[in-house]
């Protein structure tokens, strides 16, 4: 899904891949840790944003529209440059989410892919080519995001059985 957020201020247009954790994704309970995996044959170095917490919120630009999906706003992150290929492990601990956000780290058009699985087993193999920023500074992302149980977005209701 290509979706336009001002919400996540690096993020103008951005593939977002929500996998609400399913029994068929882990069987037997949550997931202990998360593999990420970055690459481009265009750049040499990615800015990399992975937060652990994160809610659903509106997405600013539906100002109030019905039918409006929500977004991930994360709650703090960690955000790096990384030299590609870039490879890291995420652990799980008691919230069991994960928001990864990645773009070129100079202002230039790049194509960037992004692995991720999640206990060993590929949950998201995607590639998105990046714009550069825009005038007013905010740019493209390849984002993924991932939770485990919990409410869904537009839910307040658990999800039953983990996914």
């Amino acid at each position: 899904m290509l979706m336009k957020t001002r919400s996540f201020p690096i993020a103008v247009a951005c593939t977002v891949i929500l996998t609400a954790g399913c029994d068929w994704l882990r069987p037997g309970g949550p997931p202990e840790k998360a593999s990420i995996e970055v690459s481009s044959e265009d750049v040499d170095r990615a800015t990399l944003v992975v937060s652990q917490t994160f809610v659903w919120g509106e997405d600013p630009e539906c100002d109030g529209e019905q039918g409006c999906e929500a977004i991930p706003q994360p709650l703090g992150s960690d955000t790096m440059t990384v030299d590609l290929p870039h490879k890291t492990t995420v652990e799980f601990k008691s919230n069991y989410q994960l928001f990864v956000a990645t773009y070129p780290a100079d202002p230039v058009t790049a194509t960037l892919s992004m692995r991720v699985e999640i206990d060993g087993i590929e949950s998201y193999n995607g590639i998105l080519p990046l714009d550069p920023p825009d005038a007013d500074g905010n740019r493209e992302a390849l984002v993924y995001v991932y939770q485990f149980g919990g409410p869904r977005p537009g839910n307040d209701a658990p999800t039953p059985g983990g996914g």
